[in-house]
Formats: C-alpha cells, structure tokens, sequence
C-alpha cells in the first residue's frame, strides 16, 4: 500500500505544522507494516534526514511551478464550475503520478481532491465560522468552502476531540461515521525534553525575564488568540497584588502586535510585556519549565496544542474555558473566562502564591499528556488506514 501525506503547512504556522511532523514521527516509530510513504511538502527544509529508508520519500511542490491557468481552474472546480482535470496539473501533479491508494491531508488542503485521490482530511478547527474577534469578511468565507469541499468529498475526516467533532458534523453535514477523533499531540521537539527541570543559564537574561516571574503563551498574534487579555491581567497584578509578573508572546510578528504594545504601554506595563519573533525550537521547552505558568487566553479551539507541550514541560495550566480546553485541562489546571482580565489575574496569583496547588497540577499534567503520546497518535491514524484498506482501496 501506497500512502501520501500531504503537508502545506510552514513553521511559522506554528501549530499546523508541528502537528504534521509528529505525526510523521508518530508513523515512523509505530507502523510496522509494508506501508510505504511519500511525503508531499511545502517547507523545502523539512527533516527528511530522519525517514532514511525503502518505506518513506519526499517530494517538494514548489510553488514556482505553478501557472495561473491551473489556479484559477482550482478555484473553478470548488465552486463547482469545472468540467476539466486542470486542476490536477501544476504543482500538484506529483500525487497523481506516484499512483498513491491514500492521501493524509495534515490541514485543510485540497490538493487530494484536485487529482482524484481517496483522502484522509485533518481539520483543526471551524472557529472561522463563528465570527469571533478579529473575523474577516473575505478570508474567513474562503477558507469556509475550501474547508467544506476537504470535508465533503474525504474518505473520513479527522478532528481533535469530541466538540471538534460535532462542530464538523453540522457545520458540513457529515456522515458521523465518516469522522473520527485523534487529539493534536505536541511538537515533537518537546517529547524528545519532557521534563526538562534545567532552567539555569543565560536563556533569560536574553528574552528580558527571570524565571518563576512570567507568564508563557507560544500563539499567534491575533485578536482571536486573546493576547490583550493577559496585558490587562499584568497591569491588575501590578496594581491590585503589588505582584511584578511579565508576559512573554512568541510568535511570527505582524501588525497586529503595534496594537499590543499600545495597551501595554496604555496600562503603565510596557516593561512587562515582551514580544518575540518565533523562537528556536531548542529554547521552547525551556521557555516552558522556566515560566510561572502558560497562559492560553485564546478563543480558538476546540483544544490547542500549546496545552499539551506545558504538561510534558511540568509548566502549571492556566486556559480560556473556550471550545474544548475545559476538557483537555481537566482537573490539570486552572480555567477564567477569556473576556475577564480580572479572573486571569487571580489565577495568575493563585500560581504564585499556592505552591502546593502547582505540584498537584504538575503531576497531573504529566499523566493527562500521555493521552497524546506518539503510539497513541500513530495508532489512532493508522486504524483510519486499516479501515479504508478493508473497503478495498
């Protein structure tokens, strides 16, 4: 059997993109039968170093290739208006020509659909859906029918909880059969450190922080992902608890972050907040056991990954109670209202405050992230394998 993983995701898509190569990983280390893989990526210096072997092979789809022609067929052909196999040409042409019995999509491309090729779909979320803070009137429609067309048309779709599921099934009206539930396990980077206790060195000094003395959030800088909520909740804790606590963002920069650092410097905490680029991955699980705590403030879910990469990093839990995160926590954590800067400020005091409650979440945590482990993840996706072998690929 023949299996394509597609994956059009870069780094800085941040949550995406690790989830791809874990899975990867996950692939590698537990699938035990003749299956062989054809990676498919948009990421030219993705590891391929690691998959060395008669089962795995990679095919760069580079973007030069591409013609205008073929890009507006594809827009054709998911409005429904294409009478042609155009879309199968350009960049994606590879697919077809490998003569693959599966695609694995790791996002919501249609690449699979374009060249007529039965395909597992991953879809992470449908928060676009839901006119959240910083929705777009053009954006948001676009990757609502591209989404709905991945859906429609797979052989089964993948989500990452039981919400996740059910906003799926009605979103697009699914066959509840065709839709199956595998949690988005952390960055592999993290795994290969779980634990780590080493937060000595000079990596604070660099990002402006001590440890114990910030709060972490690993997410893009959006309106959606709520970063404004943990301003406002440094600022109470400077002036209601005399408590001097930084917030460390990283995250690929944009526009939206000027807007940030205006509140910051509104609130009197511009010394407090510090925004980063995205960050080597060798500093990531440090920036993780280093920190008071994560703080995921967002309104995007059903879970987030983030969450995951904190309980292997023994890092205290403190989330949105948005989407799903209520149940991915689970007793783990703490969890505040995302529109309530005062509520995350108290959980943000209790942290510091009851060291007792820390060690109680940590060891938790720890047990909560093996609901995610690699075998779990590979074994997950390879029963959706199993299951469209046994219909006769």
């Amino acid at each position: 059997m023949k299996v394509g993983i597609v994956i059009t995701s870069l780094p800085l898509n941040g949550g995406v993109y690790h989830y791809s190569i874990s899975l990867l990983r996950a692939l590698r280390e537990h699938d035990k039968s003749d299956t062989c893989y054809v990676v498919f990526h948009d990421y030219k210096d993705i590891p391929q170093y690691e998959f060395r072997g008669e089962k795995w092979s990679f095919h760069y789809l580079h973007p030069g290739k591409e013609k205008k022609y073929v890009k507006f067929a594809r827009l054709l052909s998911v409005l429904g208006l294409s009478i042609f196999r155009v879309p199968a040409q350009g960049r994606f042409a590879a697919l077809s020509e490998r003569q693959l019995d599966l695609a694995i999509c790791t996002s919501h491309t249609l690449a699979a659909w374009y060249c007529g090729i039965k395909y597992v779909s991953v879809i992470h979320d449908v928060w676009h859906r839901k006119g959240l803070p910083g929705a777009s009137i053009f954006s948001d429609p676009l990757r609502d029918l591209t989404t709905k067309t991945a859906a429609q048309h797979a052989a089964v779709v993948v989500v990452d909880s039981q919400l996740g599921r059910r906003e799926v099934i009605e979103a697009y009206n699914l066959l509840p059969e065709r839709v199956k539930v595998c949690p988005t396990g952390p960055a592999p980077f993290m795994w290969e450190q779980q634990g780590t206790s080493n937060i000595d060195g000079d990596i604070f000094d660099s990002y402006r922080v001590s440890p114990k003395q910030y709060v972490f959030y690993p997410g893009g800088y959006q309106i959606a992902k709520n970063q404004k909520r943990v301003i406002e909740a440094v600022a109470i804790l400077k002036t209601k608890y005399k408590l001097t606590i930084h917030a460390l963002f990283c995250s690929p920069t944009n526009s939206y972050v000027g807007q940030l650092q205006t509140l910051a410097a509104d609130l009197g905490v511009s010394e407090l907040v510090h925004f980063n680029d995205m960050v080597p991955n060798k500093d990531v699980p440090k920036l993780y056991a280093g920190a008071l705590a994560l703080v995921m403030a967002s309104y995007i879910g059903p879970t987030n990954m983030p969450i995951w990469e904190a309980f292997i990093a023994c890092c205290p839990v403190i989330s949105s109670n948005a989407g799903e995160m209520p149940d991915q926590v689970g007793d783990a954590g703490l969890l505040f209202d995302p529109n309530d800067a005062t509520q995350l400020a108290s959980c943000i005091y209790r942290i510091y405050s009851d060291k007792t409650a820390v060690e109680d979440f940590v060891a938790k945590g720890r047990k909560r992230a093996e609901l995610v482990s690699p075998d779990r993840i590979a074994e997950r996706v390879l029963d959706c394998i199993r299951s469209l072998s046994q219909e006769q690929l």
